[in-house]
């Protein structure tokens, strides 16, 4: 909920529904990475507010190990070395992002797969 402008009438609106709502709500937790583009309105109403730091590359390394071996495939566990998980952390991803492509790369079908997937579809397709 961004700060309101006098000219901005529906977001004073949302805001005041917002706000009348807020004030029947036990232990409601929000997020935002936009916390100085807030209304001030709701930030008087916010008991805790916690800030998270960007992770350094040893944590990052730490999330990329647990989420990789928690790979199976059909062929075993994932083998990744500690150079390869290093590589993977210097990029500055947050947990929630490496999740994310731990997900889809689960989501993601093999190179077989994809190629089986492609004839089914069209014969002459390979890769």
């Amino acid at each position: 909920m961004e700060q309101r402008s006098k000219a901005d009438v529906a977001r004073k609106k949302l805001v005041s529904v917002f706000l009348r709502k807020l004030e029947y709500c036990d232990n409601i937790i929000l997020t935002t990475n936009r916390v100085s583009n807030s209304d001030d309105a709701i930030l008087s109403r916010i008991h805790l507010m916690l800030k998270y730091h960007d992770l350094d590359a040893n944590v990052r390394s730490q999330i990329w190990g647990h989420m990789l071996h928690r790979v199976h495939t059909s062929k075993g566990g994932a083998v990744v070395t500690r150079k390869e998980i290093g590589r993977l952390a210097t990029t500055e991803f947050n947990g929630r992002q490496v999740g994310f492509l731990y997900t889809a790369s689960l989501e993601t079908p093999s190179t077989d797969q994809l190629s089986a997937r492609l004839r089914t579809w069209s014969p002459s397709l390979t890769l």
